[in-house]
């Protein structure tokens, strides 16, 4: 089985994120995506969140289409900070697949401030989504050997949105479409969220 791990914080989850694993699958040939809210992100701890429930709730409507697409609550299960090589640790030992660790390659060149990157590499390969300016080469120039050659780049256009551009147009009432799904704007609009 060859899985993809798509975590963060999905406040809210748009088709960018759905984009990315769709990617993902095509070029790497996956079978299946796990999208893995984090319960608390370490590097957003100042920054107030929707509770892990109405995100976890967001990527059910968002996926819910997508059969080859899952959610996993193992971040939000477990509490506290949520640590990718704790998530990756847990997953391997509880359903063993080959697992490839999906991101931008602006979370690329933060890697080595995650939590034990060497052992992420050693789980997981990475599939990264060029974002900005940097080719190819010069992302991997910025990286360690170890981790530059688990990296397999994907070819993918651009979404031109974030969950943070998102929030603030739900917070001035502005549509969503098409970057959520209509039940997905329904509910952020029923329950009021980024108000």
């Amino acid at each position: 089985m060859k899985t993809g791990i798509l975590g963060g914080t999905f406040d809210p989850p748009h088709m960018g994120h759905v984009s990315l694993a769709e990617a993902a699958m095509e070029h790497l040939g996956l079978e299946e995506v796990l999208f893995v809210p984090a319960n608390r992100s370490p590097f957003k701890r100042h920054r107030q969140q929707s509770p892990a429930r109405q995100r976890l709730e967001m990527l059910e409507l968002l996926l819910s289409d997508r059969p080859q697409f899952a959610v996993c609550d193992i971040e939000v299960q477990r509490g506290g900070v949520s640590y990718t090589i704790e998530t990756l640790t847990d997953l391997s030992f509880a359903r063993p697949s080959d697992y490839w660790l999906l991101m931008g390659s602006d979370s690329l060149q933060s890697l080595r401030q995650w939590k034990n990157p060497e052992k992420i590499v050693r789980i997981a390969r990475l599939g990264v989504a060029l974002r900005d300016f940097h080719s190819q080469e010069e992302l991997l120039a910025l990286l360690p050997k170890e981790i530059a050659e688990k990296v397999d780049f994907l070819p993918m256009k651009p979404v031109a949105i974030s969950s943070t551009e998102l929030r603030e147009r739900a917070a001035k009432g502005h549509s969503l479409l098409p970057w959520v799904t209509p039940e997905l704007q329904r509910y952020i609009q029923e329950n009021r969220l980024y108000r």
